[in-house]
């Protein structure tokens, strides 16, 4: 289960390196300067949309499109590309859903789609 998660470090290290300001300054302190080859490549490498062979569980992904901290487009990329291998995956967007799900009705939602998966997948 992944809520507002990274699934391409690599790429999103890249662009928001591309960024000014502190976030940019927080990706090259915390995740390494993707403009280094070595580092993009080692980014790359420990991104989970690049191990999809390795994955056996089902997955839920759950985003909201108003995510300032991790674009949304994080887990729809990581979606598309499990479907694609024919993986056992879901993905839930919150059209106006922050990185926090701030919203309580989004909040709820996400916890009652959480509730299900569970309960179908751990039974």
């Amino acid at each position: 289960m992944s809520i507002a998660g990274i699934s391409d470090l690599a790429g999103m290290a890249y662009r928001e390196s591309r960024n000014r300001g502190g976030r940019k300054d927080y990706i090259l302190e915390q995740i390494g300067d993707p403009n280094d080859e070595n580092v993009y490549n080692e980014l790359k490498r420990l991104s989970a949309i690049n191990q999809l062979d390795k994955i056996k569980s089902p997955i839920l992904l759950v985003h909201g499109k108003n995510d300032t901290q991790v674009n949304h487009g994080q887990s729809m990329d990581f979606y598309k590309a499990a479907k694609r291998k024919n993986l056992d995956v879901e993905y839930i967007e919150f059209e106006y859903g922050t990185h926090y799900l701030d919203e309580e009705k989004n909040r709820v939602d996400a916890f009652k789609e959480i509730e299900r998966f569970l309960q179908e997948h751990l039974n």
